[in-house]
């Protein structure tokens, strides 16, 4: 990776003294030439001896000249916004860092170091030695990465923690240059209490760069957010003063992200873009993001009587933790996140991030689970950063083309925005000194719909396109969101910071209730909404924390015919049973005809199946939506050839487009319109399947019951059908659901299914079983794949519905042969049948406990519990 100039010293001098060569010059040449010296003259004798000989015999001279291009670098950040501005900024920190030790170095050691001189002599003997005493001390502050506050590491953090050991290493390598001198022997028979030299040497260049930091803080707005991304106000009250509008926004409470976009028009002094640019016309599609309804227009078209906040107004900035990547990291693990702090202040982290040069050299990662808002955040994100200093592009990767390279992905994303007038390169070339910002969200969707093995190295394939982007001279910084579970899928470049959301606390959920019974406050005065009281809310814990579920539950009882009983609604599955049953029967109680509650019930379980066909059709496919062509095949097939199905395209919008949280998309050619179906959110559909299988499984066993006496092994052509192309564990909320779905059955239906669920998987390799398939072909026909995903399958629903239980793996088989060989014979199946990245899903969700049971592992793995290699 290219390095940051503005990290080194030699690098930070020349980017202040680009305006002011004169100083630059002078202090080069004090410094022996080793600011303007090519690299590898640092590695002479005479080029790094002479750089660290310039800070003993001309010290004060270098001072005053770094000090000086200090000041020259703060005018001259007045006038400057985006990269170079960033740049600037972070230069002037790195000089500041070093200027700190060698004033720490006059000061603590006081006249005896201000008295020594080195001799000529001792020079030429330093220059023609072997060795290079001046190296070491050249590498860590001319050529070194010096430390420097970021996103995740605030000033305060850095002085407390991170300086003090980066000094404690910088005053022993100055120490030991200067003991082989024979003048520091006279001067350290001076210095009183050389015993403590060092830990007082550490602890005044500490103190020297908290005392200059806070003095260019009063003229740098970035040194003060820095200082205010931190809970410690003592570094707000020392430039109060002088930074009052700042520190007030800083101090301000956080509401849609507006302190964000008041923090970075504090740096961002550039021109408003021209009116009819490149620029200003994403500008303005981002900002009017802001006034759209939170749900899509067109999604809501059914829903009546409620009111919708904008996006705007729906969103509450929610609480979150942040983490820099390392190698030994798990951020796709619960556990790694609970050892990070969770903190209130998102808007002064993004601001941090988006004013430094860090931001244009690794991506951000922002993580949630489903329904966590990471989507909504991106839009507030594009529509606030200030277009003076910030060009962003949102990219829904669900969108463009999997497979494509990012640039050709956030093509297509511009020309989806706006109907085609704006393309990268024109957009990159009037955007001169602003930074680019591409915000890329939804890996984890990408990851469904692509090339999965190809697409675990995507993070590393953004990292090389800011790379070059940079070094074109157009820097873009990059933020890419995922569920936080599918990170264990991708290769996660060191040094990423990376940030989860948090779900909402009882604060959050009360403001966001707020907002909602005040946009339908006519509603709710005129009886046909019902005032949702935080309350009621907040009794469902698990239902209030996340704002997609959050909404649905609102949603849910908003409506005066809902039911209120805790009862209906005591998990995740229970929201979305009760949901979808609410709209349909909402709806079918208006047909004039009047229909009976048995012809609404049994009409309501027919449209849920229609919609679980088109979930199951996504799910198989790999993909989030399924085009209009390919679910007409699909209806077509398991509803029995029926004639409603036959009808084509019309037939998959009657029977799935209409609803709320289905949203439709077309795609229109010279030659043809084709049309696709998404659900609102991915879980919609993730429940269906989910709900659709627990239903079938029941089916199934109440006539293998009635019939085992004369057929003793269970059969179900449909089940397999859906069962065949895709693991289960792809899609993990699927896992989830079925589990809660299972945990709700009485306690007898539920061990007619574990007796079901094993009669399947011990005669699931039987070839009579498969030669009477359906023409059910959402993938490309694979006998060895179809069964090792068919077994993976059932034993992945048995072990979600015996729950803590485990899948006994003393079971009989079919073969007559032992379990343990029959187990170890299906497990080497599984992993000659699955893709590599199916294979680490399934492992990632089955393990083998204690008591030598299969598990459901949960997401942040079970103490005890091993792998399913285990049983080889």
């Amino acid at each position: 990776m290219r390095r940051d100039p503005t990290l080194s010293y030699r690098g930070a001098l020349q980017i202040l003294g680009k305006d002011d060569h004169p100083a630059l010059d002078a202090l080069n040449a004090v410094l022996g030439g080793m600011v303007l010296a090519a690299p590898a003259v640092g590695g002479l004798g005479i080029g790094s001896v002479a750089g660290v000989l310039g800070w003993l015999d001309r010290r004060n001279e270098a001072l005053g000249l770094a000090r000086r291009l200090i000041d020259g670098g703060v005018h001259r950040v007045r006038r400057l916004s985006g990269y170079q501005r960033h740049q600037l900024v972070r230069a002037a920190h790195s000089v500041i860092v070093v200027t700190a030790l060698f004033e720490a170095v006059e000061a603590t050691v006081g006249p005896p170091y201000r008295d020594m001189k080195i001799t000529d002599a001792e020079k030429a003997a330093l220059v023609a030695g072997r060795a290079d005493p001046g190296l070491p001390l050249v590498d860590r502050l001319y050529r070194g990465d010096l430390p420097v506050p970021s996103a995740t590491v605030g000033f305060d953090e850095l002085a407390v923690r991170v300086l003090p050991g980066f000094y404690a290493e910088a005053v022993e390598t100055v120490l030991r240059f200067l003991e082989g001198l024979a003048g520091w022997s006279r001067a350290r028979r001076r210095i009183s209490e050389p015993a403590t030299l060092r830990q007082r040497l550490v602890s005044d260049a500490v103190a020297r760069y908290r005392d200059r930091y806070l003095q260019l803080a009063v003229d740098v707005p970035e040194f003060l957010i820095w200082a205010g991304f931190t809970e410690h106000a003592a570094t707000q009250r020392a430039v109060a003063g002088t930074r009052s509008e700042l520190v007030e926004i800083l101090g301000s409470h956080s509401r849609q992200l507006a302190q964000l976009e008041q923090l970075l028009v504090q740096v961002s002094p550039g021109p408003t873009p021209p009116r009819r640019s490149s620029v200003a016309t994403v500008a303005m599609a981002n900002r009017a993001v802001l006034s759209a309804p939170l749900v899509p227009a067109e999604a809501v078209r059914h829903v009546d009587g409620v009111s919708f906040p904008s996006v705007e107004e729906g969103f509450v900035t929610p609480r979150y933790r942040s983490g820099v990547h390392a190698a030994s990291g798990r951020p796709a693990e619960e556990s790694w996140w609970a050892g990070q702090p969770v903190r209130t202040d998102l808007d002064r982290f993004l601001a941090a991030h988006f004013s430094s040069p860090d931001s244009t050299r690794l991506p951000l990662v922002l993580l949630g689970h489903p329904g966590a808002g990471k989507s909504l955040l991106t839009r507030l994100l594009a529509a606030r950063l200030p277009a003076e200093g910030y060009t962003v592009v949102r990219v829904p990767l669900r969108s463009v083309d999997a497979d494509a390279p990012v640039y050709e992905q956030i093509e297509q994303a511009l020309e989806a925005a706006t109907h085609g007038r704006v393309n990268w390169a024109d957009l990159t070339e009037e955007s001169g000194a602003s930074v680019r910002v591409v915000l890329l969200d939804g890996f984890d969707e990408l990851l469904l719909a692509s090339d999965r093995a190809a697409r675990t190295g995507y993070l590393e394939q953004v990292v090389t396109f800011q790379e070059r982007e940079l070094s074109l001279e157009r820097p873009v910084a990059v933020l890419v969101t995922s569920r936080t579970v599918v990170l264990d899928r991708t290769r996660i470049p060191v040094g990423c910071p990376l940030l989860q959301l948090v779900e909402f606390d009882d604060a959050a959920v009360r403001a966001w209730l707020d907002v909602w019974n005040d946009v339908n406050r006519a509603g709710i005065y005129g009886g046909r909404v019902r005032q949702v009281e935080p309350e009621t809310v907040l009794r469902h814990e698990t239902l209030s924390r996340q704002p997609l579920l959050l909404l649905m539950l609102t949603l849910y009882l908003s409506d005066p015919a809902s039911a209120l009983s805790e009862r209906d609604v005591r998990s995740v599955a229970d929201l979305y049973r009760s949901l979808l049953h609410n709209f349909l029967r909402r709806e079918l109680s208006k047909d004039p005809a009047g229909l009976s509650e048995t012809m609404i019930d049994e009409i309501i379980a027919s449209r849920l199946w229609h919609l679980a066909i088109a979930a199951f059709g996504m799910l198989n496919r790999g993909r989030q939506r399924v085009a209009d062509h390919e679910l007409v095949d699909d209806l077509v097939v398991l509803l029995g050839g029926s004639a409603a199905a036959r009808q084509g395209p019309e037939t998959a919008e009657r029977m799935v487009g209409q609803f709320f949280f289905v949203q439709a998309s077309e795609a229109t050619t010279r030659a043809t319109t084709s049309r696709s179906y998404e659900f609102l959110h991915a879980t919609f559909g993730e429940y269906l399947v989910a709900q659709h299988l627990v239903e079938s499984l029941t089916e199934l066993a109440d006539g293998w019951r009635a019939t085992r006496r004369t057929s003793p092994d269970a059969d179900s052509t449909l089940l397999r059908a859906v069962l065949c192309c895709q693991p289960l564990t792809a899609r993990r909320s699927v896992v989830t659901f079925v589990s809660e779905v299972f945990a709700a059955l009485p306690a007898e239906r539920r061990r007619g299914l574990a007796d079901l669920l094993t009669n399947l998987l011990t005669h699931a390799r039987d070839r009579a079983g498969w030669e009477r398939p359906l023409t059910y072909r959402p993938v490309p026909e694979d006998a060895v794949r179809a069964l090792a995903v068919y077994t993976a399958n059932i034993v992945v629903l048995l072990a979600g519905m015996l729950a803590s239980d485990g899948v006994d793996l003393g079971l009989p088989t079919s073969d007559g042969g032992t379990p343990l060989a029959w187990w170890r014979s299906m497990v080497r199946l599984w992993r000659a049948g699955l893709s590599d990245e199916e294979w680490d899903g399934l492992v990632g969700t089955l393990g083998v406990d204690p008591r030598g049971d299969l598990v459901l592992r949960d997401l942040e793995g079970q103490d005890g519990i091993d792998a399913l290699e285990a049983l080889l």
